[in-house]
């Protein structure tokens, strides 16, 4: 095991990191590597690919944030984050998208961000892409649910392509959202987390921490449980639900930005039934995109998907006979999604120590995904299902083209159909006004010297693709600065 449990009640570093993920991974190492004493604090447990049975049951509960439970407020929509060593790398589908220069361009002009532009973050990337295995896949990797919804964008002359994953060949069980038994999914686990502590870094699994504590405009120390951490270096690594909920927990919130400005990148998933076997579970279950319409009116992607059985039935839409019938015909069943760069934003805030987000969609919003749902509808059919249906409680079964317009008349409340998250971004968004933001470019917080917050929380408004490798990429950025500083302090 690369991790350890603390055994003395105070450690000395000269920096602490809190979170192991998509940031928290690519800092301990670049830190570590540059001679830094490193420790990192990670609430949940470590597992290897040993641990990784598929087994819901046991799996869920043990690698997703709150149980596999976190969700919005109004629990209308799922909030997927993991919590374990190596954080959501560990049960993400490894996709690899850059953020869009468009996207580095708005938060430019609309937050006062400065130097973060594609240019400065061109070598990180390309670092990042290397250390985690991303490939480009080539037409034999395309599984035949991507297939049937490739077959439909080219048809209609949509542009698309084969997906970009940190994932090697490999034996093709299926249900990558429950970690990889055979260690060919690049997450941080595998890669940045044993690198760094080669390099010197500890990482103190199942450490909750409780409290940043701040002295004099200073970070002075983490403090967990069962042990406090002292460094002059603290940088906050949890993600953007639990890093908002850490610093307002710690008393930082003070900055009228903490917990603001959250996107939750709705996920809108769409059923395909097949007339022949597609078995979804084999091959790779992100394998195919569309972005025809990922642009500043319409904003929305199409991705290929599929998940463990479990989850799968969850999310399904229907009751009763309805959902049985569809379930008999498990071997046919493929799904496809709408990623919405959503323009509702919501808050995340304390009920009691525990994070809560408030989030609903704005109309505008719902607008959108029935828009997406209606166009998603005819890609499929187009590529060959013999059938469509969205997820609503009331599902809108779709056989044929004429069908797609019942879509107009569905409700779109909350709770009316299955909408998740995988991606939520900001709670400590980056900017130059301190009314607006929490963090400055170098993702230094704002009136607090020593800390820093340092992954998607800070994003000031949604990436509107799979945002890993985005994060990832801010994180070296952010080592490298970071070092630049201490070298010109010493």
């Amino acid at each position: 095991m690369i991790s350890t449990l603390p055994e003395r009640k105070d450690e000395y570093a000269d920096v602490c990191i809190v979170g192991s993920g998509a940031a928290g991974g690519v800092l301990a190492y670049e830190l570590a590597a540059a001679g830094r004493n490193v420790i990192v604090l990670e609430e949940g447990d470590e597992l290897s690919r040993t641990d990784f049975t598929q087994r819901e049951g046991d799996l869920v509960p043990r690698i997703y944030a709150d149980r596999g439970a976190r969700a919005t407020h109004d629990a209308a929509i799922p909030i997927l984050q993991g919590k374990c060593v190596g954080g959501t790398t560990v049960i993400n589908h490894g996709i690899c998208f850059r953020a869009p220069e468009r996207v580095l361009d708005e938060w430019k002009r609309g937050f006062g961000v400065a130097n973060l532009t594609t240019r400065v973050l061109e070598p990180h990337f390309q670092k990042v892409e290397k250390m985690i295995g991303a490939r480009k896949l080539g037409p034999e990797d395309i599984n035949a649910n991507n297939q049937v919804f490739k077959r439909g964008c080219e048809k209609l002359g949509f542009a698309g392509g084969p997906m970009t994953l940190n994932m090697q060949p490999c034996g093709s069980c299926g249900p990558c959202n429950l970690g990889c038994p055979e260690d060919k999914k690049g997450s941080t686990l595998i890669n940045y987390l044993p690198a760094a502590v080669q390099s010197g870094a500890r990482i103190f699994r199942n450490c909750r921490v409780e409290k940043v504590e701040v002295e004099v405009g200073r970070a002075r120390s983490v403090r967990a449980k069962q042990l406090t951490v002292h460094a002059p270096i603290i940088i906050v690594a949890a993600g953007a639900v639990n890093s908002p909920a850490l610093l307002l927990r710690s008393g930082i919130g003070a900055l009228p930005a903490v917990g603001s400005n959250v996107s939750l990148h709705p996920l809108i998933p769409l059923l395909i039934v097949s007339g022949t076997p597609l078995h979804s579970m084999r091959g790779l279950p992100h394998s195919y995109y569309c972005d025809e319409f990922f642009n500043s009116e319409d904003d929305f992607l199409f991705e290929g998907l599929f998940v463990s059985i479990g989850v799968f039935a969850a999310g399904l839409g229907g009751f009763g006979r309805y959902h049985r019938d569809v379930m008999r015909q498990f071997p046919n069943l493929g799904l496809t999604y709408v990623q919405l760069r959503d323009r509702s934003r919501g808050r995340v805030f304390l009920r009691g120590d525990h994070p809560v987000v408030h989030y609903e969609m704005n109309q505008e919003d719902r607008n959108r995904v029935r828009k997406a749902l209606k166009l998603l509808a005819g890609i499929c059919l187009e590529g060959g299902a013999r059938m469509v249906a969205t997820t609503h409680v009331r599902p809108v079964i779709m056989s044929h083209k004429n069908d797609i317009s019942q879509i107009d008349q569905a409700a779109f409340r909350p709770n009316d159909l299955t909408v998740f998250s995988a991606h939520p971004q900001g709670g400590c968004p980056m900017g130059s006004n301190v009314s607006r933001s929490v963090v400055d470019s170098n993702c230094a917080v704002h009136g607090i010297r020593g800390l820093y917050v340092c992954d998607a929380s800070v994003f000031p408004s949604p990436v509107g693709i799979n945002p890993m490798v985005s994060i990832m990429a801010l994180a070296s950025l952010t080592a490298e600065r970071i070092l630049a500083g201490t070298r010109a302090k010493a």
